[in-house]
């Protein structure tokens, strides 16, 4: 584990194969299980949700995901690599941007876009984002501007607030600006 979590995920290993177990409220573990289904009939990048079970006695759901082979948290993956900006730093900024528009583009409002909700995947020069939290997501047939807006400016907010917290974890506070200004750059890269 590393960073915050709002929910308990364990790892089970079972035939060969890794799952991923988040302990939720029932409800919570049903809607997140629908969307996840949701995204993947519509081979949208995000966890593939496997299974769900229920315990009606303590009001909680445990969500089985499939683990996502080769992933990283954007903390593990951006402790690998020089601190600061960069072009990996870069690169992980292209595929949260992209991952929003694929997103956006399939009729899904995220409702929770941030670094800590995203598993990353390294593949040559390339990272591909995946969506890993979907408590708070919607599916329509096509979002409006003002969905896809409030999106974008919670992803802006929150990709800020990721890398200024791994910059001070790391004791580089002097970062903590260019974190601001890294994170407006997802917009442009969004929008472009």
């Amino acid at each position: 584990p590393i960073g915050p979590a709002c929910h308990l995920v364990r790892f089970l290993e079972r035939d060969g194969r890794m799952y991923a177990l988040k302990e939720l409220p029932v409800r919570v573990a049903g809607h997140e299980y629908d969307i996840l289904r949701a995204m993947a009939g519509r081979s949208l990048p995000a966890v593939i949700a496997v299974g769900i079970s229920e315990s009606s006695e303590r009001g909680t759901g445990i969500l089985v995901t499939e683990y996502l082979a080769h992933s990283l948290q954007y903390r593990r993956l951006l402790m690998r690599l020089p601190a600061g900006p960069g072009a990996y730093r870069d690169r992980l900024l292209d595929a949260m941007a992209s991952l929003l528009v694929d997103l956006h583009l399939g009729g899904v409002y995220w409702g929770d876009c941030s670094l800590a909700n995203t598993l990353f995947r390294r593949s040559g020069d390339k990272i591909q984002a995946y969506l890993v939290d979907a408590e708070t997501s919607e599916v329509h047939e096509r979002l409006s501007n003002g969905q896809r807006a409030a999106d974008l400016e919670v992803l802006v907010e929150n990709v800020a607030f990721g890398l200024a917290d791994l910059a001070l974890m790391q004791g580089r506070r002097e970062e903590i600006d260019d974190a601001v200004e890294a994170a407006q750059s997802v917009r442009r890269r969004y929008e472009a």
